[in-house]
């Protein structure tokens, strides 16, 4: 027996047995055999087809008569298989549905961790076509070309014959290449020999785009001899099956971005917000319904449909030094719980907001949320230039960020004919990538619809029941709350900062109170504002200037002056479901200024 040993980043240590022990078929179609030592198993054909009704099972062959062995509608192509293996000469055959015995879990695990290795090591693979007749060239339409394992035994055996509905040959993989990789979108230098493991992981991911499987969670098990990792098997765990397969393969190609390069390739992000005017609510952020899936992500894709448009996607070819500095070491991708952390290059945008819209509990509201944009280490080619992969990366309370479905791949936005490593070292900045659940409003919720300003601010200050999230754009009351509710500090210059404070008062016909706002000049340095963010926490009904916002809506303006910058507040009440019970309240904060370094260009985000 051949045992080797792999240790994973997390030090886990995993046996990853060698393909030793094969059932395989005499081509006289009398015995299966079993070949439990690697260096004893002789030269054997292998059949590649798709799964149909009575198929011959290994319990099949080993409990039934052979008469109703041979009744059976799967047992034709096991004939022709065996008939075909020796005529070429060959003694026995493989065959999934009669080798291997799936009734034991250890041998199912063993047998598909071992499968690539077993189609790679065949003489010959005869794929059979069961829905092509012999008349009938288009390949394209057969079943085949569209089942997850079937890329794999396309892909591992060096000969692989194509043979019709009654055993007429088709062509050889070499001869039909240009065909069939129009129909799979695999380069024909891979189907004529190069190893695969030269192709990046987002372009072998693509080719398993278009292809399904019956059981959800052989999508992942079919694709782990093409990305050349092992894993255990878990029926019943659902999607979550590729999604350790991607952190299998992010272990085994730490430097291969193109795991992470998948999603709808736009020239730009569709819901960057450029307008001033809407930024600052002088105009509605969005005038038109919105119907779309606004579901928010992790780094990992969700399947490998999700990188359909990934085809032509490769690493950049500094990305190995980018990790590899003398000076410094760079955080390779590495799983923490539910979340990813790692350096990537970053870069800033003008105006770096999106818009995100609320779910249709409130008419899909459009409001704001800050973005980042990282570049992956891949892209494509074109000559001498390179564009670069950017993911826009929409901030999350606690340093967190989160991702959409779109990938920006555009010249203008990030091409550099001579960009290395040092470049992107310079620009790294470490990140940590989770998936966000949509946020459902509750009656009593403040939602943040634009909370805009740059200058800097403390961590906001809250009462118990109240949980606030400014940049994921809510604040929450655990519990019906009067009075006041969160106050923050903004630093204007040097000398001067701003407090804001946020509250409830009084009762309305819905029986939440109106919002109550608070405004505070203060003089004195940013790291002393504590004493006064206590005053105003202590006195919030006291502070110079105040508002309680009137239902339905309310505008609440004050002018900037040398004590403070310009202050925009708009609250507005909205209805859940539209029920009159469950009352919310959209608000916009809008902090400008025009100090004279100011040049009316806003700054981008830090």
């Amino acid at each position: 027996m051949n045992i080797s040993i792999s240790l994973d980043l997390a030090g886990t240590c995993d046996l990853v047995r060698e393909p030793d022990n094969m059932h395989l078929l005499s081509s006289d179609c009398k015995q299966i055999e079993d070949f439990i030592s690697y260096a004893e198993i002789p030269p054997y054909a292998i059949l590649s087809h798709t799964w149909h009704e009575e198929e011959v099972t290994y319990e099949d062959w080993n409990k039934l008569p052979r008469w109703k062995v041979r009744r059976k509608k799967g047992f034709k192509k096991i004939k022709y298989c065996c008939k075909q293996a020796a005529k070429d000469g060959l003694k026995w055959v493989w065959i999934d549905t009669c080798c291997i015995d799936k009734k034991s879990s250890a041998e199912l695990t063993e047998s598909i961790n071992s499968m690539f290795r077993w189609y790679q090591n065949a003489t010959v693979c005869y794929a059979y076509l069961a829905d092509v007749p012999t008349n009938l060239k288009n390949l394209a339409a057969s079943r085949w070309f569209t089942r997850g394992w079937t890329l794999q035994e396309l892909l591992a055996p060096a000969e692989v014959v194509f043979y019709s509905d009654d055993w007429h040959r088709v062509g050889t993989k070499s001869e039909l290449s240009p065909s069939i990789s129009k129909i799979t979108g695999i380069q024909e230098t891979y189907l004529n020999g190069a190893d695969i493991q030269l192709a990046s992981i987002g372009q072998r991911m693509s080719w398993a785009a278009k292809r399904q499987t019956s059981r959800e969670e052989d999508i992942a098990y079919c694709l782990l001899g093409i990305f050349d990792v092992n894993m255990s098997l878990i029926y019943g765990e659902g999607h979550k099956a590729f999604q350790r397969l991607q952190e299998e393969i992010m272990k085994a190609y730490p430097e291969d971005h193109t795991l992470f390069a998948w999603g709808t390739v736009v020239p730009e992000f569709s819901k960057h917000i450029k307008s001033d005017s809407r930024l600052l609510g002088q105009e509605p952020i969005e005038d038109k319904a919105v119907h779309d899936d606004e579901e928010v992500f992790g780094l990992l894709a969700k399947s490998p449909k999700d990188f359909a448009e990934s085809g032509d996607f490769v690493c950049f070819r500094d990305s190995k030094n980018f990790f590899r500095r003398w000076d410094s070491l760079v955080r390779a991708p590495n799983v923490v719980g539910q979340r990813i952390r790692l350096d990537l290059p970053t870069f800033k945008l003008v105006n770096p907001f999106a818009i995100l819209h609320l779910g249709p509990e409130l008419r899909r509201t459009a409001y704001l949320r800050l973005i980042t944009c990282a570049a992956l280490l891949c892209g494509r080619q074109n000559g001498s230039e390179f564009t670069f992969v950017t993911i826009p990366l929409l901030s999350c309370t606690g340093g967190y960020y989160t991702r959409t479905s779109e990938i920006v791949v555009n010249d203008d936005l990030i091409s550099f004919p001579r960009v290395n490593h040092n470049d992107l070292w310079n620009w790294r900045r470490q990140m940590v990538i989770e998936r966000q659940p949509r946020y459902r409003p509750c009656a009593g919720d403040i939602i943040l619809r634009r909370f805009f300003s740059f200058l800097r601010y403390s961590m906001p200050r809250s009462v118990n029941d109240v949980s606030v999230s400014i940049q994921d754009g809510f604040i929450k009351a655990l519990a019906p709350t009067r009075g006041r509710l969160v106050s923050l500090m903004f630093e204007y210059t040097r000398q001067t900062g701003l407090g804001l404070s946020i509250s409830r008062v009084g009762e309305s016909e819905d029986g939440l109170g109106n919002l109550h706002f608070g405004v505070m000049p203060v003089r004195n340095s940013f790291r002393g504002l504590d004493r006064e963010h206590d005053h105003l926490w202590d006195h919030w009904e006291e502070a110079p200037l105040t508002q309680k916002m009137q239902l339905p809506s309310h505008t609440w303006d004050i002018e900037e002056t040398e004590e403070i910058p310009s202050v925009l507040i708009k609250s507005e009440r909205m209805y859940i479901d539209d029920d009159p019970s469950q009352p919310v309240d959209i608000v916009d904060i809008v902090i400008t200024w025009t100090r004279p370094e100011w040049n009316g260009q806003f700054p981008p985000a830090y």
